[in-house]
């Protein structure tokens, strides 16, 4: 350890250094503010009780060259949550009695302690109109009460009532429900202050202020640097907000969804609400106003030694270095330090916070937020802290197993994934490098959307700009659509992958076929690589008469012994495919494709092979033919470039270039060539594949700020889940891996349906099918992250990989050697 100074008059804080990891932040900060991405910023951490990182850097505000020292006080919006929670958790603690008032045969009044399930009614008498006499605590804390768009406007309208916190406890408790408590978790982005502050006052008998200070600011000696509301005199001390200016373009509710991994935001959560908010947060007068649910201004040292506090059940940590200048505890108002804030076992606590336990039916399940917190979960799905983010970045969090806690504050607002407007700007510099005609680009990580761009024009000589629903011809993307039907028909019970095709086609048992396996046709390993061979060229008619090419090629011979020789099967994936669907199911292909895909994952038109009359044509991107002058000239390299595996011999230049001048055409565009004539959206496409990644869970409605709206025509309530195996066995099944290992190729690139994508170290990490042109559709089943690109300027791939790589390496996720 280090306990030396670093100095950098310029912009570090001079103070002591407590750890190597500290001594490496800093660098690791040195560089962003070079990058321009930090103005200003504190962070600290414990890790076992102790302090490993205190440190501050920067400027107080853009306007404002002060440097930020350890107790400046930041906005952080709602970080405030997390305090405000645990004072709740406090009362219910230490038992604080409450003076209800009851039916009694002789009347009088009844006194108990107050519980996280007690009606907030009888806590509060006032609240117990407009129906919401069943309102409970618990409700308020895990965001379900049904008030999540109460007071809606108040930030944006009518400053004066936004700071007067009595009036606002009495408007709130006039206020009407808008779902029943405890059933839909919506983000109480406000009225969680007010709720809660109205508990803590009556439940207590004693103001806001007063219980933030005995709960919390005097047994954890920060006063000074623990506010809901400033105090007069500590003004010089604050740091001023401004927001990046690249994230402006993302300043709508559903990308902060995706970066706080917060619950689904009620429909007042608007884009004005939060452009509003920042600038008000700067005033004085909001400054001074009690919020509980977004006004904290904090020190990340006071954040972090309370979430070190409760990480260890409330036990507090030693006092803070006496090192860190200006010192902690600078108003101290008691002697000694209490050494205990809570009196229950710290299991039991823990069990509060996050909903588990005693507390397991107080909570929505798999929901976002147990009691107050946000849970945060490790990769592996277990949960393993607490904690509240707030916009713009500052946070506060605390690993509960391993005895860590940390807290950020910033001044300079990200809203927490630069990656989308990083992305936007390669696509500005990639279009005026002429690499880009059209194009969309939609990404999901652990269930939630953090990309969805749409940018370009619908064709060379079609200048309409794309638009996020726009339908792109994506070859081969089409195949990990037609793959996953097969796995949907496998997981009902309606064939196993092994099944001699005859068996379930007896048609197609002629010619030597009757020991092809579905297995082996999703493996390309049938032996009918070259079967219809010139179609494209030969025959457009034949090509677009799906039910003819069903017949035909139940005629025809195997080139190849079956299972031994991986050939890719270009066209004739399609249509073995299609007729194993049809055949299998009892009915036509579309109908799978709709009840298998489109209905559960609500992506309605959105999701073609093979294209229905009604669709408008107006929302097809179009291809130029001329771009594949390119590609024939370098067909060996186009070959060697999209797959390791080997070309039949009757995929020429020809046939790649007669399928593109085809699929240009209307009618091929309507036509069902499960192999090849997909029609879909970037959204669409992710969000299959964010389905897959989870073993078939169906990932939350796609957010309803992206314009116009997917699930343009819902039908139905959302399915939970589209497979009923556990996802283990649902990946082994896509890889080729696990029981399934035996039905593929070793080591070839295709597993059963899906391309294998193998990180640089040779690992599997995931699944998709690219396209020819550079359309593609790929996840990483063990990052839970799903992507997709739709482009209408043919080439190589060369774009899509490094659209794929960049935002990996943002996510600080594996980067499939095939787009590396």
């Amino acid at each position: 350890m280090n306990n030396g100074a670093v100095s950098n008059t310029k912009w570090l804080y001079d103070s002591p250094v407590y750890s190597d990891v500290e001594a490496k932040l800093r660098h690791f900060l040195v560089e962003s503010k070079n990058a321009d991405r930090i103005l200003g910023i504190q962070v600290c951490a414990y890790k076992d009780g102790q302090v490993i990182i205190d440190t501050a850097a920067g400027v107080l505000g853009k306007d404002d060259p002060r440097p930020v020292q350890p107790n400046s006080l930041f906005p952080v919006f709602s970080v405030t949550k997390g305090i405000t929670a645990g004072m709740i958790h406090w009362l219910a603690d230490k038992g604080y009695v409450l003076l209800i008032l009851c039916k009694m045969d002789r009347g009088g009044m009844l006194m108990r302690k107050l519980k996280l399930d007690d009606n907030v009614a009888n806590i509060w008498l006032e609240f117990g109109t407009n129906g919401k006499d069943q309102i409970k605590v618990n409700h308020v804390l895990n965001h379900t009460s049904g008030l999540h768009n109460a007071l809606a406007g108040i930030s944006e309208e009518d400053h004066a009532l936004f700071c007067d916190f009595d009036e606002c406890l009495k408007r709130i408790a006039m206020v009407a429900p808008e779902t029943e408590p405890g059933h839909v978790q919506l983000y109480h982005y406000h009225t969680y202050g007010w709720l809660c502050g109205g508990i803590i006052e009556h439940a207590s008998g004693k103001k806001f202020q007063h219980i933030l200070d005995e709960a919390i600011a005097r047994p954890l000696n920060v006063e000074g640097e623990l506010y809901i509301g400033i105090s007069p005199g500590v003004e010089s001390r604050f740091a001023t907000l401004t927001i990046d200016p690249d994230d402006l373009i993302l300043l709508d509710p559903e990308h902060e969804i995706s970066k706080s991994h917060s619950a689904s935001l009620p429909s007042s959560y608007t884009f004005n609400m939060v452009t509003s908010l920042i600038p008000l947060s700067n005033t004085l007068n909001v400054r001074r106003a009690i919020q509980p649910a977004a006004n904290g201004h904090f020190s990340a040292r006071a954040i972090a030694r309370y979430y070190a506090t409760l990480a260890d059940g409330g036990v507090v940590p030693p006092r803070h270095p006496s090192s860190s200048i200006p010192p902690l505890e600078s108003q101290p108002t008691s002697d000694e330090v209490n050494t205990r804030i809570f009196t229950n076992p710290k299991g039991k606590i823990h069990d509060a916070f996050l909903g588990g336990g005693d507390y397991k039916g107080f909570t929505v399940p798999d929901g976002k937020f147990g009691l107050g917190f946000m849970r945060f979960n490790a990769t592996d799905g277990s949960v393993i802290g607490v904690g509240h983010p707030g916009l713009g970045g500052s946070t506060g969090y605390c690993d509960i197993n391993n005895r860590f806690a940390i807290a950020v504050t910033i001044n300079k607002l990200s809203l927490g994934a630069l990656t989308e407007a990083k992305l936007r700007r390669f696509l500005i510099e990639s279009k005026n490098a002429d690499r880009i005609v059209g194009i969309q680009v939609c990404a999901y990580k652990d269930g939630q959307v953090i990309i969805d761009t749409a940018a370009g024009v619908l064709g060379k000589d079609d200048p309409r700009p794309v638009h996020p629903n726009i339908l792109f011809p994506v070859f081969s993307v089409t195949k990990g659509v037609t793959a996953g039907m097969v796995h949907w028909l496998a997981d009902k019970g309606k064939l196993k992958l092994e099944d001699n095709v005859a068996n379930i086609w007896p048609e197609f048992g002629t010619n030597g076929k009757h020991q092809i396996k579905v297995n082996h046709v999703l493996n390309h390993t049938s032996g009918l690589h070259n079967a219809f061979a010139g179609i494209c060229e030969e025959d457009d008619t034949l090509f677009c008469d799906y039910g003819e090419c069903l017949k035909r090629i139940a005629m025809v011979a195997p080139e190849t012994k079956p299972g031994r020789e991986q050939l890719y099967h270009y066209l004739s994936y399609g249509w073995l495919c299609g007729g194993i669907i049809e055949h299998a199911s009892g009915k036509k292909f579309q109908d799978i494709l709709e009840e298998a895909f489109i209905r559960p994952l609500n992506v309605e038109g959105e999701f073609y092979i093979g294209i229905p009359p009604d669709v408008d044509q107006s929302r097809l991107a179009t291809l130029d033919p001329n771009d594949f002058l390119s590609l024939d000239r370098e067909h060996d390299t186009y070959k060697s470039s999209m797959y390791t595996t080997p070309m039949p011999s009757s995929f020429t230049p020809n046939t790649v270039s007669s399928l593109i001048s085809l699929l240009s055409t209307l009618n091929a565009c309507r036509a069902i060539q499960p192999a090849s004539n997909g029609h879909f959206s970037a959204r669409a496409v992710a969000r299959y594949y964010a389905a897959l990644v989870d073993g078939g869970v169906v990932p939350p409605r796609h957010p309803a700020s992206s314009l116009p709206p997917l699930e343009s025509h819902p039908n139905n309530d959302l399915d939970t889940k589209i497979f009923t195996n556990p996802k283990g066995k649902i990946h082994d099944a896509f890889l080729g891996g696990g029981e399934y290992k035996a039905l593929t190729v070793p080591d070839g690139m295709f597993g059963l349906g899906f391309m294998r994508f193998n990180a640089t170290d040779g690992s599997v990490i995931g699944v998709g099918h690219p396209g020819l042109g550079g359309s593609t559709g790929y996840c990483d089943i063990n990052d839970r992250f799903a992507i997709a690109v739709t482009v209408n300027k043919l080439s190589l791939g060369a774009l899509t990989g490094e659209i794929v790589k960049f935002v990996s390496l943002e996510l600080d996720l594996p980067v499939p050697e095939f787009y590396d």
